[in-house]
């Protein structure tokens, strides 16, 4: 599904929405960690209440993004409630018991016994009206999450933002394009859409995500990749985006920048003499190159017929 295509419905379940879950898979990739971490900033700057929560480690490096403390493990626990038709006066007490690995909740009515058929559970507790999950092919790779949480996924409507092919395809709203480079990309090119700010923390980590998963730019870019690392450029006050700029793995070296061709700034035509125009990084310590004088002379040129 196009980004385009759910902007208009996305932007209604964020807003009706009070309290928002953003999950990512038990074993976690960096730009997972930082593509949710940059959708908890743009919608805290809603005025969202925002859960961050992964059942695994944090990848390495993450936490020098802002916000990299805010990840749970767990979004529980959920109080159990119990309901059935009650009148004043009709329950004389309520306790419980344990007998062996059993818990016994004990109603007792002040006359007649509590219909079983009126008796309903419900839970309260982590409530959510909204579940963003990124970078997760499929509902069991979130781990205990899920496992223990499951009542969770069918209780709020789920947005599913991925670029895994073997995604599969389980929330209400599924976003995703195996041809990006990376969830960050997504993301940032989702707030673009929706006319979201994009604030510095979000762009900070987005951008982040963007240059790991594409290793500085190097492997899996499109037009589209450097679109949306432009709009998170721009959000951090930053010209350009350029290879080699940031260092993940120290095992790793940047890819050598091509060379720039430019001209000296000073350079002019004046007295017969035109300064060098060089790539950068070349020695110019050869001086200036004469012209000919001869060019700068006026010529007449005569034809070998009158003209009538």
């Amino acid at each position: 599904m196009q980004v385009s295509d759910v902007s208009n419905q996305l932007k209604d379940l964020i807003n009706q929405a009070k309290k928002i879950l953003v999950v990512t898979q038990k074993d976690p990739s960096f730009d997972g960690f930082a593509a949710a971490l940059g959708l908890y900033h743009v919608l805290s700057s809603l005025k969202k209440e925002v859960v961050l929560a992964c059942a695994g480690e944090a990848p390495p490096g993450i936490s020098s993004l802002p916000g990299s403390e805010k990840f749970v493990t767990s979004v529980g626990p959920r109080n159990l409630v119990i309901s059935f038709d009650y009148a004043e006066g009709s329950i004389e007490k309520v306790s419980y018991n344990i007998e062996g690995n059993r818990f016994n909740l004990v109603i007792s009515p002040r006359d007649g016994v509590v219909n079983p058929d009126q008796i309903q559970y419900s839970y309260s507790g982590s409530n959510f009206d909204l579940i963003f999950i990124l970078d997760t092919p499929s509902l069991a790779n979130l781990g205990k999450l899920y496992e223990q949480e499951r009542y969770l996924y069918s209780s709020a409507p789920t947005i599913n933002v991925d670029r895994h092919d073997s995604n599969t395809q389980f929330g209400k709203i599924n976003l995703l394009d195996p041809s990006a480079s990376s969830v960050s990309e997504i993301l940032a090119s989702l707030a673009k859409i929706m006319g979201v700010n994009c604030n510095e923390a979000a762009a900070n980590c987005w951008l982040s995500g963007i240059k790991v998963a594409t290793n500085n730019f190097s492997q899996a870019v499109s037009a589209e990749t450097f679109e949306a690392a432009a709009t998170c450029a721009r959000s951090l006050g930053k010209q350009a985006v350029t290879p080699g700029s940031f260092s993940f793995s120290q095992d790793k070296k940047p890819p050598a920048s091509p060379p720039t061709f430019s001209a000296d700034s000073s350079s002019k035509v004046s007295s017969g003499r035109v300064n060098d125009v060089r790539f950068e990084g070349e020695d110019s310590s050869h001086g200036e190159t004469e012209a000919d004088q001869s060019w700068f002379s006026p010529k007449i040129y005569k034809s070998s017929e009158d003209v009538k």
